[in-house]
Parts: structure tokens; sequence; C-alpha cells
């Protein structure tokens, strides 16, 4: 429904129009949370790909910044990100230089990897929009489950959305009337 539809009642334009001012605090602070979420993992995609552009030029890998561009890249993507940016060095690796060279790829991207996914992601979407761990995994999962690749790459924006609108309307617009 919206106000222009119901131009004739009276109730309803006044119904629009006291909540937009409303509409305008909320979406502000969606826009605010969505920005931190965005700084936090540009920052994480940008540490992931330093680490495995110096990680892959110190072992001597060929095309070690194509294969760190694309692994920073591949961070956006939850979950399926990181084993896909895994397999672009190790291929690189294996087919150019040798077998042995190949096995330290994948132990370079597994430290790498799991430092970003246990220690600087969290930390950063904890200072940044103070979404825990755990409903960003379930959250991950939920929506991979039910829409597959968009889904995975929609959780985490639309959980931090939720998050500000269950914040402001359940906590400041209902419950703290009682």
């Amino acid at each position: 429904m919206t106000p222009a539809s119901n131009a004739s009642s009276p109730w309803a334009n006044s119904f629009w129009v006291s909540y937009r001012p409303r509409m305008g605090v909320l979406l502000g602070e969606c826009r605010e949370a969505l920005g931190g979420w965005l700084a936090g993992m540009t920052l994480s995609a940008v540490m992931v790909f330093l680490a495995t552009w110096a990680g892959l030029s110190l072992l001597g890998v060929p095309l070690a910044l194509l294969c760190a561009l694309i692994s920073g890249l591949l961070t956006f993507v939850p979950t399926v990100g990181p084993t896909a940016a895994t397999l672009l060095p190790m291929a690189v690796a294996l087919l150019l230089v040798s077998p042995a060279k190949m096995v330290q790829v994948l132990l370079l991207r597994l430290v790498i990897q799991n430092a970003e996914a246990f220690v600087l992601t969290p930390v950063l979407l904890s200072r940044t929009v103070n979404l825990l761990p755990t409903v960003a995994l379930i959250s991950q999962l939920c929506l991979g489950a039910l829409l597959g690749l968009p889904g995975l790459l929609l959780a985490l924006p639309l959980v931090v959305v939720m998050q500000v609108m269950g914040k402001e309307i359940l906590v400041h617009d209902i419950m703290d009337r009682w």
C-alpha cells in the first residue's frame, strides 16, 4: 500500500507521513551498518591479498600477483570463496613448478585462511557491525541451502540489516515503551 494509492483517505496520509522520519532514521542506520560490514570485509580482503602475494612470492610461485588478487576477491564469497581461492595457486604451483611446491602453497593458504576466518574477520565484524560469528555462520548455512550461491553472497548483508531493524524496532520502539 503506497501513500499515493490512498490519497483520498486522510488517515492513511497521516499514517505514512508520521512514519517517514522514523524510516529515514532506520535506513540511515542500515546504511551505516552495511558500510561498516563492507569496510571490514574490504580490509579483510586486502589483508588476504597482501599475505597471499607475499607468501607466494617468497615461495617463488609464478603468477603470484594474479593468484593473490583472485584470493583477495574471493574473500567476499563466504565459506566457498577460500576453497576456490586455494585451488588456483595450487594448480599454478603444481603445473609450473613441482608437486612439493603445491604442498607448500596449500600449507600457506591454510595458515592465511585460518588466520582470516578465525581471527581477522571475527574481530573486524565484531568491531564494525557487532555481528556474532555464530550468527554469521548460521545465516550463511541457511541462506546457502535455500538459495545457493546468491544466498551465500547475500547472507551477511541481510543479517546486518535484520540486526539493525530488530534492534531499532523491537528494542527501541516496542520494548523501551514498557
